[in-house]
Parts: C-alpha cells; sequence; structure tokens
C-alpha cells in the first residue's frame, strides 16, 4: 500500500489501515496484517517495519526523526519511542511492578486516547485520569 499524502484521519481503517501520521515527507502508520499489528515507516527511501510486536497510538517529532507509540510491556500498556529510521525500540514510561488492586509506586498510565505528542525532549499526553498532561523525557 502506498501512502496517501498527508495523514489520514486517525479514526478510519482503510485498506487493513488502523491509524497513521505524516511530518514532512515521514509517514508511519498503524496497520493490522494477518491479525498482528505492525508499525511501518515511509519516506523517500521506501518502506519499512518499525514495529512487528504491536502498538497504536503513534506519533511523530516534529522533525520526523522519532516516533512514539503504546505497546504492553510485560502485561501493561507503556509509552515507547523508536527512530524513524530504524532500531531497537525501547521503554520511556517506568517500569511497572503488579500489585493486586493498586497501581505501583511510579506507574505513569498511558494515553487511553490518540493525544500522545513530542514536545522538545518530552513525550506528553492527556492523563486518563483526566488530570492535564503527563510528560516523560525521551532523549
Amino acid at each position: 500500500m502506498i501512502f496517501a499524502s498527508g495523514a489520514l484521519a486517525q479514526d478510519h481503517v482503510r485498506d487493513g489501515v488502523l491509524e497513521a501520521v505524516a511530518v514532512g515527507g515521514h509517514h508511519v502508520r498503524v496497520e493490522s496484517q494477518g491479525g498482528a499489528t505492525v508499525i511501518l515507516a515511509a519516506d523517500d527511501a521506501g518502506e519499512r517495519v518499525l514495529v512487528s510486536s504491536g502498538g497504536d497510538r503513534v506519533a511523530l517529532s516534529d522533525d520526523g526523526a522519532m516516533v512514539a507509540f503504546v505497546a504492553p510491556r510485560d502485561g501493561v500498556a507503556a509509552v515507547w519511542v523508536v527512530p524513524f529510521s530504524g532500531g531497537a525500540a525501547r521503554p520511556v514510561t517506568p517500569p511497572v511492578v503488579r500489585s493486586p488492586g493498586r497501581a505501583p509506586a511510579g506507574f505513569v498510565p498511558p494515553p487511553r486516547d490518540r493525544s500522545l505528542r513530542f514536545v522538545a525532549d518530552e513525550v506528553c499526553w492527556t492523563d486518563p485520569a483526566g488530570t492535564g498532561a503527563r510528560c516523560v523525557v525521551w532523549r
């Protein structure tokens, strides 16, 4: 599939595309392929898989160099970043230690909506509890 010029509406599912964002000539989309969710990147150099193990709620940095997304980590959703050019994804929210009935100390809930965005050296989103913005340093 070729990317359309500009970003697709994030709430539309078309040809297996669950969401898409674009900055300049950098395009990222989340796509369902054979029951799995993958994150793909495309630019003048071509198209490549950034994340093959699932993820959604993608965001691109203003310069198009980094991609943020939400994906499970040890069964709990976490915010991750990966270079647009490819490489290893790394979590930017603190690790979670499961405690029955309560959130562990240091737990940072990821976004439930598509509010994930880059702000300078931070990845920010709307707090699921509605208390404002959450931000974590990603560099």
